[in-house]
């Protein structure tokens, strides 16, 4: 059965729109996460915004996680209307790092990122039963012989302190913080 659609909305942004996310919080309120390119000036910058369960424009804030290039992936939002996101962000040119971000309506409350000299991106991210944070992503390390693996990462919902971490690849299980 398909269902009528009950309203539809653009917001307007000089640049491109880029990896975007969606999620609902208890309210019916409506998060949009996504990427600004804001190709006239050669950066990225993370969004989100926020829209009423009948459609209106609530709000929205824009904020750099710690570079000019920034990426959007996943996002969750909490019964409390806390709002985490992941992506990633470029460190250097061939570095990038996963980050994670803790928001609430007055903007960002912490900000975290995790990565090496090589490239993490960070997807999905959720509230775990214990209250934690779950950040789940990739590490691409690009030496020889190396193979990339999956991550999962375990973060202080309250703080961004780094709890645990796990990476698996096709061949090995690796663990530790």
């Amino acid at each position: 059965k398909i269902l009528p659609l009950e309203f539809q909305r653009a917001y307007e942004q000089s640049g491109n729109w880029l990896d975007c996310a969606v999620a609902l919080n208890s309210r019916g309120q409506i998060f949009v996460a996504a990427t600004a390119d804001y190709y006239d000036q050669h950066d990225n910058e993370p969004i989100l915004l926020r829209f009423s369960p009948s459609g209106i424009h609530e709000w929205g804030i824009g904020w750099r996680p710690g570079s000019d290039q920034s990426n959007i992936n996943g996002i969750c939002v909490t019964a409390d209307n806390q709002v985490y996101v992941t992506g990633q962000i470029q460190v250097s040119v061939s570095d990038w790092d996963g980050f994670v971000t803790c928001l609430d309506d007055a903007g960002p409350v912490w900000s975290r990122h995790w990565g090496d000299l090589y490239a993490q991106y960070f997807f999905g991210v959720g509230v775990l039963t214990n209250g934690a944070l779950a950040t789940t992503g990739i590490d691409w390390t690009d030496l020889p012989g190396s193979h990339h693996h999956a991550v999962v990462l375990q973060w202080d919902a309250l703080t961004g302190e780094l709890l645990a971490q796990e990476s698996w690849s096709a061949t090995a299980k690796q663990s530790g913080c």
